[in-house]
């Protein structure tokens, strides 16, 4: 693990540890991958810098397990959203919903 500042992480990266607020509430899980979106997020709470795992401790999944898993759990999302979105951005939240779940069934998190 190794901790750096939101301008040096690059999406994808793993965050290697919980990450709170001065408040003491989690904003993001271990575990999680780094989007552009969730930097932005962070930079709102005054994140300024994060735990990230190294390459060799993040787990690693191809596209094809990650597309697999998302089969899986799509019925899981769809039943969360009331059937899949049409407008835009719903369906924009619905792939990143779907996502989050296929990377916790593949590593084992609880749901």
């Amino acid at each position: 693990m190794r901790t750096l500042r939101l301008d040096e992480v690059t999406e994808g990266a793993v965050i290697a540890a919980d990450i709170v607020s001065d408040s003491g509430r989690c904003l993001v899980k271990k575990g999680t991958a780094v989007t552009s979106a969730l930097i932005k997020g962070l930079r709102k709470y005054g994140i300024e810098n994060i735990p990230v795992m190294e390459e060799e401790e993040a787990p690693a999944f191809t596209e094809e397990d990650i597309s697999r898993a998302e089969g899986q759990c799509r019925d899981t999302v769809m039943r969360r959203f009331g059937g899949e979105p049409s407008d835009t951005m719903m369906h924009a939240l619905f792939t990143a919903a779907l996502r989050i779940e296929a990377e916790k069934s593949l590593t084992g998190r609880e749901k």
